[in-house]
């Protein structure tokens, strides 16, 4: 698998662009900003699951930096119903496993909305607030006439919400606002075809991954991602594993052979951390309480 870095001072290549969110030709780049750190996450869409009786694609998930090829797989699902978006994640949070509402392009001026948005305590406690829908207005992107919806919802670098048909929120594909321990995320681009549709006019570039054959779900979990003492719990198929955790500077706090499932942090002070398997290359991000 390789990656083209698109630059978006180019013109844009014209392609087929579906306004459906759940679209398995589609990639997302998502940057998040933390203090002194950005991290790009690509989102993409694969593979089909039933949970609850309801048919769901796979969101899969890869750094920018990471060595791996891998994709890796979280337990994040989403699904389409003609104008809505619904979105659930197994993975790391049994009080949050609910299926929630992430879009609805049938809204009209006026109409309320449940915008997803993280802080501290609001993520634990799967805190949303409630917005409405300022504006609806046609946008020609790349030849293309879509959909965007405003919202009076402001977010963390100034300006207010917006999502656009086909492509999602403003601060990524997942839509919430998120801020946690100086944490934002902003949408940086969205590809389709392997070719570079939309882009956020604050940056001018775009991490373009080629080669979806080669996805695969990770063979790591990392969880709870949220965490206030003791022990996160590492599943894997093999051991031993080299951990590494690492803070959102770039230290390596902790380097480490682990020979079972439980890795103790409770030396950690409160912040956000990533824990790296070196033979690997997964990394997760985690935050201690």
């Amino acid at each position: 698998m390789a990656f083209t870095l698109c630059s978006v001072l180019n013109v844009f290549a014209q392609t087929e662009f579906s306004k459906n969110i759940v679209d398995t030709t589609k990639q997302w780049n998502v940057l998040f900003n933390y203090s002194l750190l950005q991290q790009t996450i690509t989102y993409k869409i694969a593979g089909d699951t039933i949970y609850d009786n309801k048919e769901y694609k796979k969101i899969l998930e890869k750094g920018v930096y990471e060595d791996s090829d891998i994709f890796n797989f979280y337990g994040k699902l989403i699904r389409q119903d003609s104008l809505k978006v619904y979105y659930r994640n197994i993975g790391y949070y049994p009080e949050c496993t609910e299926e929630y509402l992430l879009y609805d392009f049938g809204l009209t001026v006026g109409d309320t909305f449940y915008i997803l948005t993280s802080s501290d305590e609001e993520f634990i406690n799967c805190g949303f607030d409630l917005s409405v829908v300022k504006d609806i207005r046609d946008t020609i992107i790349n030849g293309v006439s879509l959909k965007l919806f405003d919202f009076n919802k402001e977010v963390p670098y100034g300006g207010e919400y917006i999502c656009i048909e086909g492509i999602g929120g403003s601060q990524g594909l997942l839509g919430y606002i998120f801020v946690i321990d100086g944490c934002t995320t902003e949408l940086l681009c969205c590809s389709s075809n392997d070719n570079l549709f939309y882009s956020n006019w604050m940056y001018d570039y775009c991490y373009i991954w080629q080669g979806i054959e080669d996805i695969s779900q990770s063979r790591l979990l990392i969880y709870p991602t949220m965490v206030e003492t003791g022990s996160l719990y590492i599943k894997s198929d093999t051991f031993p594993l080299q951990i590494q955790v690492i803070d959102i500077y770039g230290n390596v706090l902790l380097n480490q052979s682990l020979y079972n499932n439980f890795l103790d942090i409770s030396q950690l002070k409160q912040g956000v951390y990533f824990i790296k398997e070196r033979n690997t290359n997964i990394m997760q991000k985690i935050i201690k309480l």
